[in-house]
């Protein structure tokens, strides 16, 4: 085991050997009462190129872990809430980007809080124990990373804050990094503060990162397994041919400015479809096929500085803005940037219609009565293509609570009445949770909502 203090918190200690053996990696990170399990395993080589890191990652909140017993009908652990999922995404992009892209074994991560307070932080518990268990276990991973919550209240930052002080706090930071003091995650709320309040905020979380980094080093020497060998990459032959086969056509058809998102689209296809015809394996093929058009659109915008639909690399996409759209709602706007286009309505209702959480998340203070809430839809139509209606899936749950998080501190707390805002992308070419935030702040000046002062995103790459 190894432990890190921080200011006057308790030690936070990582521990492994002790339990759940049989898997990959195992690791208990533990705060005081506090200790969350994560598990690491991975199944055997899927045949075929890999196309993405597979990986799932799977937080889940414990009834038990709180000293309650489910208050639901069967009084069983169900499936996982809003709340599981977004903690969920939270860990698995910070570890995504740092397993290799020629790993293709399906790997899991289960992360399972065996026992937390009101003061204990689920998440940063997780996060450091899943990035532990990953970095001991056999995948390969360019890691460690490893994750602090940040606080600011009255000039200071605080690290891993307990709940009391995280609702005092100006914002609300979780901060993921690796070596060289390289960022890999940030997950951020709060209300407006300077830029410069902000880097002192990531000054100290960097430093505290180090810290845990060092530990999870040490651990790795004494209690790493080997990590498993990659499998090869691409066949350099076939690579070639196919690069030197497309590069031409995908030139003309990524630097032709009249295309627009569904032409273009189209027109790769078929070119992918040519490419298919002449080899045996296709699994392959395709898979570098789709390799070589990211790489050449990459290399194309960097050599030129111009996107493939003409614009230069801080030019915006053409906006238009419709608001009152519907006169019988109580706010509406229609917001497109370029191809991607997202109506949003304002409901309100009065206070008792606000979204009261389960007693597990109001005591640990994952979540409280909320007046506001925001929820994102994404059908299939938006990007062409066919969807079930299976309620909201981890993506719409994900970007939802992003748009949520941008608007949220604008509405007066004094104002009276519970609002839902509902987002639909109707088109989408990218950055629709940004659009959404846009949309979603004209929605509610249109419904008369008194927010402190306007809100818009972006996305950056």
């Amino acid at each position: 085991s190894v432990a890190v203090k921080f200011g006057d918190n308790e030690p936070f200690e990582l521990k492994t050997g002790h339990i759940a053996r049989f898997a990959s990696g195992a690791v208990v990170a533990s705060q005081g009462d506090n200790a969350v399990l994560s598990t690491c395993v991975f199944g055997s080589p899927k045949p075929g190129p890999n196309q993405g890191a597979p990986l799932t990652v799977e937080y889940k909140q414990s009834a038990s872990a709180v000293g309650k017993i489910p208050s639901n009908y069967l009084r069983r652990e169900l499936s996982q809430s809003d709340d599981d999922i977004i903690n969920s995404r939270l860990i698995d992009r910070s570890l995504r980007p740092l397993i290799p892209k020629t790993w293709n074994c399906d790997t899991q991560i289960i992360v399972k809080p065996l026992s937390l307070d009101e003061k204990g932080d689920g998440v940063i518990l997780g996060l450091n124990s899943a990035a532990a268990a990953l970095t001991l276990s056999e995948v390969p991973f360019d890691g460690p990373i490893a994750a602090v919550r940040l606080a600011y209240h009255d000039k200071k930052v605080i690290i891993n804050p307990t709940g009391a002080a995280r609702r005092e706090s100006l914002l609300n930071v979780i901060l993921a990094g690796c070596s060289e003091n390289r960022t890999v995650m940030i997950e951020m709320d709060g209300k407006e503060i300077t830029l410069s309040e902000l880097e002192e905020v990531f000054d100290h979380g960097m430093i505290a990162i180090g810290e845990l980094l060092d530990s999870m080093n040490k651990l790795q020497r004494e209690c790493g397994k080997p990590k498993a060998e990659l499998s090869d990459d691409f066949d350099p032959i076939l690579l070639r041919r196919i690069q030197e086969e497309v590069d031409e056509r995908l030139y003309y058809i990524l630097t032709d400015v009249t295309h627009d998102k569904i032409s273009r689209d189209k027109a790769i296809q078929e070119v992918g479809l040519d490419i298919l015809h002449n080899y045996e394996n296709k699994a392959e093929a395709g898979a570098i096929f789709s390799e070589v058009t990211k790489k050449k659109l990459r290399s194309l915008i960097l050599e030129n500085e111009m996107r493939c639909d003409g614009r230069k690399l801080k030019d915006f996409r053409p906006i238009t803005i419709q608001v009152d759209v519907f006169k019988e709602l109580h706010g509406s706007t229609m917001f497109q940037r370029g191809q991607t286009q997202v109506l949003s309505t304002v409901t309100f209702d009065s206070a008792s219609a606000a979204f009261h959480p389960d007693s597990i998340s109001q005591m640990l203070g994952a979540q409280r009565k909320k007046m506001f809430m925001l929820h994102y839809e994404f059908p299939g139509f938006a990007v062409n293509s066919i969807s079930t209606s299976r309620g909201s899936n981890r993506r719409e749950i994900g970007h939802g609570a992003l748009a949520e998080k941008a608007l949220k501190h604008l509405i007066p707390n004094q104002f009276p009445y519970s609002i839902r805002l509902a987002t639909q992308v109707l088109e989408s070419n990218g950055s629709s949770s940004m659009a959404t935030v846009c949309s979603g702040s004209l929605a509610m000046f249109d419904a008369g909502v008194p927010l402190l002062s306007p809100a818009a995103g972006v996305a950056i790459g």
